[in-house]
């Protein structure tokens, strides 16, 4: 099941999709600079194409997402001071 929501986070706008692949969904929340994605997703091919992208694990729903902290982030996300242990909370603002 494909599911996609816009959603309001913080007073921020940003879109929500939760795709139902396989023994855990694919999970990405994205703002208009850039997005977090869960580990069905290549952060190292997100940072090829130059992507704001930061990579969480071991979520299931969009509340564990927001819950997460940021495992691993692009360059480009990286020069947005977004690093390594943040949580995604701390993020929103940057990537929205």
């Amino acid at each position: 099941m494909l599911q996609f929501d816009s959603v309001e986070i913080e007073g921020h706008r940003f879109q929500f999709l939760q795709y139902a692949v396989g023994n855990a969904p694919l999970l990405v929340l994205r703002g208009k600079r850039g997005y977090v994605m869960c580990g069905y997703l290549d952060i190292e091919t997100a940072d090829r194409v130059g992507d704001v992208a930061v990579r969480v694990t071991g979520v299931r729903s969009l509340g564990d997402m927001l819950s997460a902290t940021v495992r691993s982030v692009t360059g480009k996300a990286r020069e947005l001071g977004i690093r390594e242990g943040q949580s995604v909370r701390e993020i929103l603002g940057l990537i929205a």
